[in-house]
């Protein structure tokens, strides 16, 4: 192996290596609020010798309450997806934040079944998906699937699931192709997209390669992940559950923020924060 296959072979096991929270957005945030603390620790020492602003106060204030929500926020979908990728769910731009916080705790906790439930209530909640479903329907390049879309979601609020999986697994594939000229399951497909919490390789590329497993041999057995294979292909006959058909919908709403990305140019870009150099 030449040095230079070694070098790039390195180079893209440590970006494989990078959280959400290392993501570009987040590193620039992190440089502003450190501006800030550095202006705070100029005022405090001003008030050694006296001076004080009642302004100066509440705004230093209602700065350290919004640092510690954006510390949350930072950290919670590396932990989210810490947790919950394997089972079938993961972090994106549009999934509640209050949701992801709490599956966090319980499954910190030792609860991860209470934070599953969660998530299968939260998704099976007309009105929460809702708004991400109609977010979805009004991307120019899913507007064809909608009727169909919403057949399916008729048939998952309504208990049949036998009829929303397949449906959620084909669109899911079908509208990935529409942009990748690949399919969502295909071996060689690429998911991950520059400074995203839906398209990190912790994301969307992750529960590809599970959902895509090789399955190759009928059972009967109920499954608690969505198998493309298996399901599509008359192998995996256990399928039509809640679990399953909640995991399935999850991602393709996931697809919407992954498709955001793409369009505003972030594919392919590999660009590191580099702080200014301060003079």
């Amino acid at each position: 192996m030449s040095k230079k296959m070694s070098k790039n072979k390195k180079r893209k096991r440590k970006q494989r290596r990078k959280q959400i929270k290392d993501n570009y957005s987040f590193k620039e945030m992190d440089i502003t609020f450190k501006g800030v603390h550095d202006i705070q620790q100029l005022y405090l020492s001003a008030k050694q010798f006296g001076y004080s602003d009642p302004k100066f106060e509440q705004a230093f204030q209602q700065i350290e309450k919004t640092f510690k929500q954006y510390k949350a926020l930072k950290i919670i979908p590396d932990r989210f997806n810490h947790f919950f990728a394997k089972k079938g769910w993961i972090a994106f731009e549009d999934l509640s934040f209050s949701l992801m916080e709490r599956c966090v705790k319980l499954a910190e906790q030792g609860k991860p079944k209470e934070a599953e439930d969660a998530l299968i209530e939260y998704f099976t909640d007309r009105e929460q998906v809702k708004y991400l479903a109609t977010r979805l329907i009004a991307l120019k390049e899913f507007r064809p699937r909608r009727t169909l879309f919403l057949y399916a979601l008729e048939d998952h609020f309504s208990g049949r699931f036998h009829a929303s999986i397949p449906v959620f697994l084909m669109m899911i594939d079908g509208f990935v192709n529409d942009f990748e000229h690949i399919g969502f399951f295909s071996e060689n497909v690429e998911l991950s997209v520059w400074d995203t919490i839906a398209a990190h390789d912790s994301g969307l590329g992750t529960i590809a390669k599970i959902f895509g497993k090789s399955r190759k041999k009928t059972t009967e057995e109920d499954l608690t992940l969505p198998f493309r294979n298996g399901i599509l292909h008359g192998r995996d006959l256990g399928y039509a559950n809640v679990e399953v058909s909640s995991k399935a919908l999850s991602t393709l709403l996931a697809l919407r923020n992954w498709a955001d990305a793409i369009k505003a140019g972030k594919k392919g870009i590999d660009k590191e924060f580099v702080p200014m150099p301060v003079h």
